[in-house]
């Protein structure tokens, strides 16, 4: 639990709060004004502050704006009898997350101070995931994801064109963003195209740039990305949309490392580090003949595949929360923390839309929870908290979590066609626990042959 300053000159008043606080588990100091709450804190460190207002010596105010502008402040929360919107305001400016008029009920001060420690905890997770030197949304320790990333780490140092591959919403651009921060490259721009955005003239004008004149509504000179990623990265997500025309160009570009905008005649030079990306198969275009061959070879001199989620369903817990808390900070709420038996149900999941899908679902959870342990569900109901939770068995919580657990189990095999080996992975389970909770629960009528071949 968190460690609490607790200062007010009134001795009932803080034994009172003392005791309240202590029998929620956190760690309580105590002081009569604020200059022995500043003796205190000159040897300790404490998560929040709950102050009187008006003391004598040095007040809470004072108390506040000393606090305020130290390192790292803690949450500040003011008490006082002389409520009114001029104290509030006062107490605000000062630093205050909150106001609480005595007398006040105990359980609001509690309530306050798990908000605004909740809301502390998460913007203090989300800026250290923030300077972490992985992107934020390639987090994890799954294997095919550690994969990929060392590949990333060792691709970044060279110039050599990179192929990003895998499904959609798995991160590709983030990925390139990687390349590009771990790069000689890294003090220059990171451009990026949606190839599939634009329409195939206007593909090639954002590409190559044009002249003034160059065409209708070419008022005059624009640079392309080539030129504004010069010194840099440059990413061409979803590089299988270009049509066949443009490709040419773009080989050349690669080949010869230099280009002409559109409807200009002066040759510049490409300098830059070309990053692409795909959700198709391009081998496969290539043989259906959509794509060059030649153009293929020179963006997949490095590749590397991104895994699916499915795929790495050990990292889910782990994002759920990264995903949860995210959209916590951003809409000022308290993390409640995940519903386990929901968090569970999360890995018999398809995830047909990779991390992209989860983290919508997290903030979709978020934005409809009334306090509750997030409970997220992909097949959408009811959002976000005990509403939503299984409702309890007559033999208690130990029947209820029996009945759930057999029937996330009963999906799994449903979706892996009864192969075990399959659902166990869909489950985050080793394949021997899975044949044991089959056995626990008679459920291998649902498996093929009724063990995995």
């Amino acid at each position: 639990m968190s460690s609490i300053l607790v200062v007010d000159d009134n001795a009932a008043m803080r034994d009172t709060v003392r005791a309240w606080l202590a029998a929620s588990g956190h760690q309580i100091l105590e002081a009569g004004d604020g200059r022995e709450a500043l003796a205190l804190l000159e040897g300790a460190q404490v998560d929040a502050v709950v102050t009187d207002l008006r003391m004598p010596g040095l007040d809470g105010l004072q108390l506040l704006e000393r606090l305020r502008d130290g390192e790292a402040p803690p949450v500040l929360i003011v008490m006082t009898a002389h409520g009114g919107v001029e104290d509030a305001v006062k107490a605000m400016r000062a630093g205050a997350e909150d106001f609480l008029v005595k007398p006040f009920p105990l359980e609001e001060l509690e309530l306050k101070l798990q908000r605004a420690l909740g809301r502390r905890l998460a913007a203090g997770r989300q800026r250290s995931l923030e300077a972490d030197a992985k992107p934020r949304e390639l987090l994890g320790a799954a294997p095919p994801l550690l994969k990929s990333l060392q590949a990333i780490e060792k691709a970044a140092a060279a110039r050599s064109t990179v192929l990003l591959t895998g499904e959609s919403g798995t991160g590709k651009e983030l990925a390139a963003r990687a390349l590009h921060q771990h790069s000689p490259q890294k003090d220059g721009p990171f451009v990026s195209v949606h190839c599939a955005s634009l329409a195939p003239g206007v593909l090639e004008s954002e590409l190559f740039g044009h002249e003034k004149g160059a065409f209708t509504g070419a008022v005059g000179r624009r640079a392309g990305r080539f030129e504004l990623a010069q010194g840099g990265t440059l990413f061409l997500d979803e590089v299988s949309e270009i049509p066949l025309e443009t490709q040419v160009k773009l080989l050349r570009v690669l080949q010869e490392r230099e280009f002409e905008r559109v409807g200009g005649v002066k040759t510049l030079k490409a300098d830059f580090r070309l990053v692409a990306a795909s959700n198709r198969d391009l081998q496969q275009m290539v043989g259906q003949g959509r794509f060059r061959e030649d153009l293929y070879y020179r963006l997949s001199v490095v590749r590397i595949q991104l895994p699916a989620l499915r795929e790495r369903l050990e990292d889910l817990p782990l994002l759920a929360e990264h995903f949860g808390r995210r959209a916590c900070a951003e809409q000022g709420k308290a993390w409640p923390g995940l519903d386990q038996a929901c968090l569970a149900g999360l890995r018999a999941h398809r995830w047909s839309g990779n991390v992209r899908e989860l983290q919508n679902l997290m903030e979709q959870a978020v934005v409809f929870n009334d306090g509750e342990p997030l409970c997220p569900q992909p097949a959408g109901g009811a959002w976000a908290g005990g509403a939503s939770a299984p409702s309890l068995e007559p033999g208690g919580l130990e029947a209820t979590l029996d009945r759930v657990e057999s029937e996330l189990i009963v999906q799994a095999l449903k979706a892996a066609l009864g192969v075990q080996a399959q659902a166990a992975q869909r489950l985050g389970l080793s394949r021997s626990a899975l044949q044991y909770k089959v056995r626990k629960h008679g459920l291998e009528r649902h498996c093929r042959g009724g063990e995995d071949a």
